[in-house]
């Protein structure tokens, strides 16, 4: 997964405080599958309701855990830019932002003058991204279901699912309503977590350690994906 240089540079002079753990990667390791089986016991292995109470934070400030994926914007933007350009898919084309939350994709893409569409399953965090889009872009924003998509067969050249594979209990039922609704070689876009001790110490414990607002369980590393899964 890419690491945003904002987020890599803190969690590293963390690294070097004297109230940082120095822990083994075995032992980091132990740690994230026990965690995960604790949280399993205790109730949803992440919180994806806490999106909903945002508001502003999404665009505003950098207190809450959710400042983080916003910094890491402009990098996942461009290289989705370069790869539709790459493909030839020009603007003008339909895209499906799959998760789309406040906007941080969708919107931009709709400024490009692509033809985007945007679900996610948060309210508030849609009338956000709303209030965000540019005069005359063509984007919409519509409650959805990753995994049911509302979406006729073969009708999007692009899909994205960024930032969302982690945040599912059945990923692969997502990928497949991806690909359902994708044209012959349309391009999906994903951006998740491989399932390692290190991504457990940045995407799990690190973002406790950064930010000061957010709910203890944005992630689990038990739900994270190794490429070959």
């Amino acid at each position: 997964a890419e690491l945003a240089l904002g987020e890599l540079a803190a969690l590293e002079a963390l690294a070097g405080a004297d109230h940082f753990l120095d822990v083994q990667l075995e032992d980091v390791a132990a740690l994230a599958l026990g965690a995960g089986r604790a949280r399993a016991a205790d109730g949803p292995l992440v919180d994806n309701e806490f999106y909903d109470e945002l508001g502003s934070k999404w665009h505003d400030g950098d207190a809450h855990a959710i400042a983080l994926l916003r910094a890491e914007t402009p990098a996942r933007l461009a290289y989705i830019r370069d790869a539709l350009s790459a493909e030839g898919v020009r603007p003008g084309a339909r895209i499906l932002d799959v998760g789309c939350g406040g906007g941080f994709i969708a919107n931009p893409l709709g400024a490009d003058g692509y033809r985007v569409k945007g679900l996610d399953r948060s309210p508030n965090s849609l009338a956000v991204a709303r209030a965000k889009t540019e005069p005359g872009a063509d984007v919409r924003f519509e409650a959805g279901d990753a995994m049911r998509l509302n979406e006729p067969d073969g009708w999007y050249d692009a899909v994205l699912l960024m930032d969302l594979l982690e945040h599912l209990e059945d990923p692969a039922r997502a990928v497949a309503e991806a690909a359902r609704v994708l044209k012959p070689h349309g391009l999906v876009f994903f951006h998740t977590f491989n399932r390692t001790p290190e991504s457990w110490l940045l995407a799990v414990k690190g973002i406790g350690l950064v930010t000061r607002e957010g709910p203890r369980n944005v992630h689990s590393s038990s739900m994270f994906i190794t490429p070959r899964e």
